[in-house]
């Protein structure tokens, strides 16, 4: 709670500042409705706290005074991740130009990432704080409304504008399906959000989706494209957050960036039964191999229009499995772009421009056999 960062006597003065004589009347009431053998301090810093969480106004949160005074007293650790919650940037940087990133912050971002870490109670969400956290809007700079840098824009390195290059051409065609495999760590997002930028200023009337698996994935995801598309908005976009029942309302009719879980679309996809289909441009795997499964399968057919084409994101395309394998590669017609096909952006290569871990490798000598059953990969099969 994050309530607990105020002293006792902070903890008085804002309560008596925002109610005043609370504290006493609830000194009052208190011997009256709790039993004899319950012994509540009201002086004490935990009790004010309780108090000043259920009773201070539920936007007490719009003063940026009281924001910056209560930010200064959280610790290192946990306004690093209210950062990285509400700014979505994990740069090293110093406590105090994280409390005025924050303090200038939109009210309502601070608010939902204080009540999704369990910092504040959800009755701080107002109506509109709930929708413009569910629904992010990113909009091209103009004079009037100039965009505010958070964070510095990272251009594509080679091997990454050269995957992204190839996966435009060949998604471009509608229907299209294919894999963009590149190595963990070597910014599979990155480029894919660069792709999904590109689509989004040639229209403004695109739906693009992300599937995910699991909230925090989602997270990342929105935290990645609206750090890309900050910089490189020519449209406006909507981004909306499609899991955990964050979004409420309305979809707006212009550009959506619908970022959901596998599991929310299995359930009945929340608000993507409501989905004008013949404006689904593209729908983003991450994890392609989750795509297979059978009813993720029929679910995001299930998207699919006339003109969507689908893009599985892997650093791992191949399983064990022969069938496994036929069966992903069935579903994106046997087409994966990978950062292998050129010869100066393998693994390897890679590796020794420090982009990726070189790997070290210890044997542990053990008494243990283990029995090796050879299998026929998708490669020797075709």
């Amino acid at each position: 709670m994050i309530w607990k960062s105020f002293g006792k006597a902070e903890l008085v003065s804002l309560i008596n500042e925002t109610i005043p004589g609370l504290i006493e009347k609830i000194g009052d009431i208190l011997p009256h409705i709790i039993s004899d053998n319950v012994h509540l301090n009201i002086g004490q810093s935990t009790t004010l706290a309780r108090i000043a969480e259920s009773f201070a106004p539920s936007d007490v949160f719009s003063d940026a005074v009281f924001r910056r005074a209560i930010l200064q007293r959280v610790d290192e650790g946990k306004l690093r991740s209210i950062y990285e919650g509400v700014i979505g940037d994990r740069q090293v940087i110093s406590f105090e130009k994280m409390v005025d990133d924050l303090v200038s912050s939109p009210v309502s971002r601070l608010v939902f990432t204080l009540v999704s870490m369990k910092e504040l109670s959800e009755r701080y969400l107002t109506i509109d704080t709930q929708i413009i956290a569910g629904a992010i809007c990113v909009v091209p700079p103009s004079e009037d409304e100039p965009t505010a840098i958070v964070c510095p824009f990272r251009q594509l390195l080679d091997y990454q504008y050269y995957l992204y290059l190839k996966a435009y051409e060949v998604l471009k065609v509608p229907k299209s399906r294919a894999i963009l495999q590149m190595p963990t760590g070597s910014g599979k997002t990155r480029t894919a959000m660069e792709l999904i930028s590109a689509y989004f200023n040639e229209s403004s009337s695109c739906t693009i989706i992300w599937l995910a698996h699991g909230e925090e994935l989602c997270d990342q995801a929105v935290d990645s494209f609206e750090s890309v598309y900050s910089h490189l908005a020519r449209n406006k976009v909507n981004i909306i957050r499609n899991w955990g029942g964050i979004f409420k309302g309305k979809l707006p009719s212009q550009n959506l960036f619908i970022v959901t879980t596998y599991q929310t679309l299995c359930r009945g996809g929340g608000i993507l039964k409501d989905l004008n289909r013949s404006n689904v441009r593209l729908v983003v795997a991450d994890e392609a191999h989750m795509a297979v499964a059978p009813k993720y399968k029929v679910s995001i057919k299930g998207l699919i229009g006339n003109s969507t084409s689908v893009l599985g994101l892997t650093a791992t395309p191949f399983r064990s499995h022969y069938e496994q394998n036929q069966e992903l590669m069935d579903f994106f017609f046997e087409k994966i772009i990978s950062s292998s096909d050129h010869p100066d952006h393998e693994t390897a290569q890679l590796q020794e421009r420090g982009i990726l871990a070189k790997p070290k490798f210890t044997i542990i000598n053990t008494d243990i056999t283990v029995g090796v059953k050879k299998r026929n990969s998708i490669r020797n099969k075709k």
